[in-house]
């Protein structure tokens, strides 16, 4: 068994993500999937991000 992790560790690539998107679909497959199905209207997706930031504004300032 030895024998095989060292041959594991000696081929050890690092992998290289090109776009959110992949890193996305490989660490939070659900919310990729979530957003996936989601419509992309530029002026829609605009406004939902706005409104996320707002929320995450105001419970900071209630901190």
């Amino acid at each position: 068994m030895r024998g095989k992790e060292k041959e594991l560790r000696g081929k050890k690539q690092d992998q290289v993500y090109r776009s959110t998107q992949e890193f996305e679909k490989k660490f939070f497959p659900n919310s990729f999937k979530k957003r996936s199905v989601e419509s992309m209207d530029p002026h829609a997706l605009a406004i939902s991000l706005a409104e996320e930031s707002l929320g995450k504004i105001r419970r900071q300032l209630v901190k």
